[in-house]
């Protein structure tokens, strides 16, 4: 979770200085790891947790759904 977070603030700090050619590629790389990181998160929490996670938030916000 903190590489997450690492990665986002270097992504905000990329896209204020994106004016360079070599800005725009670290911007590049890091949108791909952000989501690779993003990816194995969601690999990692288990299909049944997001699924009751899921129904919880419905229950909860049923005017959202």
């Amino acid at each position: 979770m903190k590489q997450l977070l690492r990665c986002l603030k270097l992504l905000i700090m990329c896209k204020k200085k994106a004016n360079s050619l070599y800005n725009s590629v670290i911007l590049q790389t890091v949108i791909l790891n952000t989501k690779k990181l993003i990816i194995l998160a969601l690999k990692r929490v288990s299909k049944m947790n997001a699924i009751s996670r899921l129904s919880r938030f419905f229950l909860v916000n049923p005017l959202k759904a």
